[in-house]
């Protein structure tokens, strides 16, 4: 499994018009941007991952790779569970793996969760 420590990235965006000489600025990504992209990055064959940011700190996670990579195992080796929540300090993560071979048990539907966004 392919793990990325301090991952960070920037957006480059230009700033001026036609008439103003060419200048950029860098603007981080969000920590929450940096952790979806971490994720995407992973070796997952089999699974589509997705999280849901409950929590923020204002470090960044450093066990999330290795909770990630943890969980998967725990799912090749049978275990039934598909969502996990992931804590370190004040980070809450709720993990949630989807199979890529089948149809998504309905309980994990993302549906679901776009039901509950509608009601709120």
């Amino acid at each position: 499994m392919q793990q990325i420590d301090n991952f960070k990235c920037f957006f480059i965006s230009r700033v001026g018009g036609s008439d103003a000489p060419d200048s950029f600025h860098f603007n981080p990504v969000p920590m929450k941007e940096q952790i979806w992209q971490q994720i995407a990055a992973m070796h997952t064959p089999g699974f589509f991952i997705t999280a849901q940011v409950v929590h923020e700190d204002s470090e960044y996670p450093q066990t999330l790779a290795a909770f990630i990579a943890a969980k998967l195992e725990m799912i090749r080796q049978g275990s039934n569970a598909r969502k996990f929540a992931f804590t370190e300090k004040a980070w809450r993560i709720y993990v949630t793996f989807f199979p890529t071979d089948r149809v998504v048990d309905e309980r994990y539907a993302l549906k679901n969760q776009a039901v509950k966004l509608k009601r709120r």
